[in-house]
């Protein structure tokens, strides 16, 4: 079975992780031997501020877009 969770403007950065550890954890207290695996996908033209030292486009660990 898939989860996908995808973040559209104006929900911040940390909502989609907060939205994707209450799904894992709702899973595990369901059915507690299943195997979770979560990955995240990041946009190409959009990256962390920690990795972007010289970008004009970065989110924020608050999630929200420097420039």
């Amino acid at each position: 079975m898939w989860f996908v969770l995808e973040r559209l403007e104006p929900m911040p950065i940390p909502a989609l992780l907060e939205a994707g550890r209450l799904l894992t954890a709702t899973l595990r207290k369901m059915s507690p031997a299943a195997a979770i695996a979560s990955t995240t996908i990041n946009r190409p033209d959009v990256m962390p501020c920690a990795e972007a030292a010289h970008s004009d486009r970065c989110v924020g660990a608050s999630g929200e877009q420097s420039t």
